[in-house]
């Protein structure tokens, strides 16, 4: 059954044991940051900002620098016209890295398998579009 869980109480720790009673595997990275290598359908990373009350789910993908073409800003622009959960942007620095990310507050509390859920659905829509980049 589906818990209400307190804005107080929700921290990368408690993040780390939500994924793990699921059945994810999970690391706190260098950056403390929670990676969810093994259980969704891309590797994501969360973190926690407690002073905005938001979960920050995050991925990406790079291509090979030599034998690809750069991702471009116009292809960002166009996944993010039709992928929904996720927001795509490339990095001028690193052509060859193409990035998403997703906010959800958890102002006033949030439950516990909306949290598991969104993850889901991130990684599946970061799956699809950078599927369709390459069509």
């Amino acid at each position: 059954m589906a818990a209400v869980i307190s804005e107080g109480e929700i921290s990368l720790e408690f993040l780390d044991a939500l994924f793990a009673r699921a059945f994810f595997k999970t690391s706190i990275d260098s950056d403390g940051d929670l990676y969810v290598s093994e259980g969704l359908d891309f590797p994501i990373w969360l973190s926690v900002s407690p002073n905005q009350k938001v979960i920050r789910y995050s991925t990406y993908v790079t291509r090979d620098a030599e034998s690809s073409t750069a991702f471009t800003h116009i292809e960002a622009n166009t996944l993010n016209r039709e992928i929904l959960l996720a927001r795509f942007y490339a990095h001028e620095e690193r052509p060859d890295v193409v990035s998403a990310d997703y906010y959800m507050t958890f102002k006033d509390g949030a439950i516990d398998s909306q949290i598991i859920a969104v993850a889901r659905r991130f990684s599946g829509a970061f799956v699809a579009g950078v599927r369709g980049l390459d069509r």
